[in-house]
Formats: C-alpha cells, structure tokens, sequence
C-alpha cells in the first residue's frame, strides 16, 4: 500500500474512532429539544415525556424549547442552524418535514439536505367522516355518487394537510369533490355534523368522540392499519381504495452533520422509551399511537413521503405561499 493509501486508512480510523467515543460519551451535558408549536399541544406533550425519560436514564437535563411560528419553520431553522453535536434535537411533523416545503416559499432548510432522522416518536391516524344522513354509506358507495354527480359533493378542511389527505383521494379515485376552507378543525367539523357540507378528513382523535356519540359517521381510517378506538371501521384500501395512505407523525430530528453514532444511540434510547407501558397510555391519550423504528425506516418514510406529497401539491394546483 502506498504512503498516501496508509494515511488514508489511518484517517479513516481515527474518524470512526472519534465517532465512537463521542458516542460512549454522550450526553455529557443538557440536552434541548426544540417544539415548534406552543406549549399544551400534543407534539409538546409527546416532547415532554420522551425528554423527562431521556433525563432520567441518562443524568443529564433535557430542555424543552418552544418555538412556535411561520406553521413551524421557525424552529426547525433554529435547529438547522444548531450545532451537529447531538446537544440540539427537534421536533418534526409530517406536515413541517414533507407537507410544508411544497407549499412554503423561501424556506432557509432543506428537509432532506439540512437534517438527520433521528427517531419516529408516533403516529396520528385520520378518518374519513360524513354526516349521518349522507346516502354514501361506506366508501365504495361514496365514490359511486361523486362520479354519478362530478363537481357537485363538497367536503370541509379546515387544515391544508387534511385537504391534501381528500386530494390524494381524488387523485387515487377519479372523482370530483369541492374543498370548502375553514379557519380550523373545529368549524369544519360542526358544519359537518350540522348538515352543511357533507364530507371531510380528520384525525381521529379529534373526531373520536362525535363518531361515538353517532354525529358523524366513520368511513374509512387512512393508514395502514384499523385503529383500536374504532375496530369496525375498516382502512381506505379494506374499503376498495388500493396503495391509499395518508398519516400523520411526529418525531425527532437533528442538524444533518450529527455523527450517526449519536444518532443510533438515540434512536435506540427513544424506541425503548416508546415501548414503556405508561409511555405508550399517555401518548394513546393524546390521539397518536408510538411509532418506535430503526433510523433506516425512518429515514425511507422522509424520502417517500416528500416526493409523494409533492405530487398531489403540484396536481391538486395548491399555489405555495
């Protein structure tokens, strides 16, 4: 081997060297963790419980830090901008890390380039829902009157990820149906249950409880699997809409330069942590379901979440603002 191929291995040791060490090591000092919404919400909650169990099996502080604003950008520019040293963490949505960049001008990160996966905390499940005097009574029927009358149907939103949620749907179906906007959830959701506007996508922990109550009537969840709130409603590709998903996630992540070591190393702290009986309760709780994977998955669900979202941004014609 030549002199320069030895330097080179001998380069390439003390790197991986160093990353190893650095990984034994951490943390050796307080930890933040940015939420990029204020504090109360679900994400600063699920926040909240990961870091005080982060605290406790590590002896080290784990600081929430909220930095809501500009639908989360702020905070995940704060994190982008942060040292890659494992000491700065936040918190990444589905709709900030693969929704929001196709619909955000002049975003100063990257979502692929600026930032590491980290760890998947969970998952919330939304649902198809309609008023209970609707004629569709599950989903292939629904499909059969929005084709029997194009354009005419309208569904709610009062969020751009549940519009895109019901522009997937489109896309996968056919069919026509009208998006009447509203300033939030809430208002979508009682004019739904008032007759108003037939149709609309939600989580389902926000709706669980007017679906139970027989205001609303579930159709189909939107993930993979049914939920254990409601076992009888079945999923979009049970109900006939093959390869259809549409959930949403919360989970970790830090500045792209982070040494995988120590990315590993939380990854696997967190996946525990989510596995805990009382963890899991308080995050069912809330809505979402624990979402414990390998960095790999994690990583995989970025890159193809991205890219399709990006399509149905582009073909529902939603302009960026």
């Amino acid at each position: 081997m030549s002199i320069i191929g030895r330097v080179l291995v001998l380069v390439a040791c003390l790197v991986t060297s160093a990353g190893a060490f650095a990984a034994t090591d951490y943390p050796t000092r307080p930890i933040r963790i940015i939420v990029t919404y204020t504090p109360g919400g679900a994400s600063d909650i699920i926040a909240r419980l990961v870091g005080d169990e982060l605290s406790k099996a590590w002896n080290q502080p784990v600081i929430i830090d909220n930095r809501p604003g500009a639908g989360g950008a702020l905070g995940l520019e704060a994190a982008a901008r942060s040292a890659p040293d494992g000491y700065t963490l936040v918190v990444g949505v589905s709709g900030t890390l693969v929704i929001g960049p196709h619909l955000m001008k002049n975003l100063t990160y990257d979502t692929r380039k600026d930032f590491k996966p980290v760890a998947m905390l969970s998952r919330v499940e939304n649902i198809l829902v309609v008023n209970p005097d609707f004629p569709a009574k599950d989903i292939k029927q629904l499909i059969a009157l929005a084709k029997a009358k194009p354009g005419e149907l309208n569904y709610a939103t009062g969020a751009t990820a549940f519009q895109l949620c019901m522009e997937l749907f489109k896309a996968e179906t056919g069919v026509e149906i009208a998006a009447i906007p509203y300033k939030g959830d809430g208002p979508a959701a009682l004019d739904v249950i008032a007759g108003r506007v037939p149709i609309m996508v939600s989580s389902v922990g926000a709706q669980l409880g007017a679906v139970r109550a027989g205001k609303l009537r579930a159709l189909a969840v939107l993930g993979a699997n049914r939920v254990a709130t409601l076992p009888d409603v079945p999923t979009m590709s049970e109900a006939g809409v093959s390869n259809y998903l549409a959930v949403g996630w919360n989970s970790l992540v830090a500045p792209a330069g982070v040494p995988d070591e120590i990315a590993d190393k939380l990854n696997r702290e967190v996946n525990r942590i989510l596995e805990l009986p009382a963890i899991k309760s308080k995050i069912i709780e809330q809505g979402f379901e624990p979402w414990p994977m390998p960095r790999s998955e994690f990583a995989s669900i970025i890159d193809n979440e991205y890219a399709k979202w990006g399509a149905v941004v582009k073909s529902s014609g939603i302009q960026p603002e």
